[in-house]
């Protein structure tokens, strides 16, 4: 590292100083070195006093994949300082696994996700935190978004009171000041990286799209998408981020039928073939991500050079995380965002004052030909999953787009029945349309 990034330079002093500090930074601003570095170097100071056999520094994160992220990078860091280890716990994993490795190995900085850490903290050592003096809160906003908020609550309370404590969120809401309070010595030092005037806004090196089209035309026009991008840009890394899981299993398995550079990660697979998805994106020179959400921030994939997102996101900060995957480290990139025609009030109300200009793409009679094939081939499973996942989703969003929940069970079997080619609606459990919501509507098959 020549030089350090705007978030280092504003919070590196602070840190240094022993001082709390809550740092509104978005992701990809060089964030994980600026909290790495003095926690490393203040161990390697004081090595001997870490080998009681637990952590003295715990950074909490979100996601699987950023926990994993982030133990790279101190694995990177820790390159020349032999006396200080870092571990990773995460869900997914063998748990006894964990239990040998934190009992056999050296942890100086323990990476974790909070589900698995209050797993350690029931099932494992309950003291397993005693002696932590550095606790790190990264993409704090997300934490509280995936509704870590009583485990986060436990840990603040596992923890000493006399510990340093840094705070990192893209936003910072009510609820992040309230943790912040909860969490942070008073006179904590608050750090905006992003400021007033930019807000939780848009890279202006990413050239911004929408594109209007219905659940029958999505697909082909998806495909049309990818083969106009890797048609002027060779070296081409495209993320397709989709609503749900299951819809992500859905188009991995569709574009599978006539591409072999499909790369598929979504929160319904193993934690083992994650990673392996994770890896042979960063690898590739050439490749298409099928991608939920768990790709969405904080994870660090090189030269993405389009991001496209199908679908309405959940809200505007999603739609910004999500584009923030392209363009990075200075590099410019694109986003185009795939709506059908009664999704399009998010383009105009959620995200109406960003610079996305209308789009048109003239699908091929062969990109057509090629996803009514490959949708012949998609399993039955797969199109139920499908259909269920589609409905939950969009029940939340029915009076933003007009309809009512006959309207919505209709839409969603012209959609099995119309563009899956099922043979009917696929089959519900009755427990699964209490829970969306929609009993009693007609148009189900209970």
């Amino acid at each position: 590292f020549e030089f350090a990034t705007a978030v280092q330079d504003q919070t590196l002093p602070h840190i240094m100083d022993g001082k709390d500090v809550l740092a509104r930074a978005k992701t990809g601003s060089g964030k994980t070195i600026g909290f790495l570095l003095p926690a490393i170097e203040a161990l390697a100071r004081d090595g001997g006093a870490a080998r009681r056999g637990r952590p003295r520094v715990l950074v909490l994160s979100p996601t699987r994949e950023l926990a994993t992220q982030i133990l790279d990078e101190a694995k990177a860091l820790l390159t020349f300082h032999d006396g200080v280890g870092a571990q990773v716990v995460f869900g997914g994993t063998n748990f006894n696994s964990d239990l040998r490795n934190l009992r056999d190995k050296r942890c100086d900085i323990l990476v974790a996700t909070p589900g698995r850490l209050i797993q350690h903290l029931e099932d494992g050592d309950r003291d397993l935190l005693r002696d932590v003096n550095v606790l790190v809160l990264d993409e704090a906003d997300r934490l509280l978004d995936m509704g870590f908020k009583p485990s986060i609550e436990k840990i603040l309370r596992s923890v000493p009171q006399d510990r340093q404590s840094l705070m990192f969120s893209a936003t910072v809401s009510d609820e992040i000041k309230k943790i912040a309070a909860a969490g942070l010595r008073p006179g904590h030092v608050y750090v905006d990286c992003v400021g007033e005037e930019e807000g939780p806004d848009t890279n202006a090196q990413v050239k911004q799209s929408l594109a209007a089209a219905p659940l029958s035309h999505q697909m082909p026009t998806l495909a049309q998408i990818i083969d106009d991008h890797a048609a002027t840009t060779p070296n081409h890394k495209i993320m397709c981020f989709f609503t749900t899981a299951r819809g992500t299993g859905f188009a991995a398995e569709l574009f599978r039928s006539f591409r072999d550079d499909i790369v598929e990660i979504h929160s319904k697979m193993s934690q083992s073939k994650r990673t392996k998805a994770t890896d042979q994106f960063r690898a590739a020179k050439r490749a298409v991500m099928m991608t939920s959400d768990v790709t969405a921030r904080g994870i660090d994939f090189p030269d993405v050079t389009l991001v496209v997102q199908i679908g309405i996101p959940a809200n505007r900060e999603q739609y910004i995380h999500r584009l923030g995957r392209t363009a990075r480290a200075g590099k410019s990139g694109e986003g185009i965002l795939m709506l059908a025609p009664r999704e399009e009030f998010f383009a105009k109300k959620d995200v109406g004052d960003l610079p996305i200009v209308r789009a048109t793409f003239d699908v091929s009679d062969e990109n057509v030909a090629k996803i009514s094939r490959a949708m012949d081939a998609v399993s039955d499973k797969t199109k139920a999953q499908t259909y269920a996942a589609w409905l939950g989703y969009h029940k939340p969003f029915i009076k933003k787009m007009g309809w009512t929940p006959e309207t919505l069970v209709r839409e969603a079997n012209d959609y099995a029945t119309e563009v899956m080619g099922c043979p009917e609606p696929p089959p519900m459990m009755k427990k699964t349309v209490g829970m969306m919501g929609l009993k009693g509507v007609p148009g189900l098959n209970i």
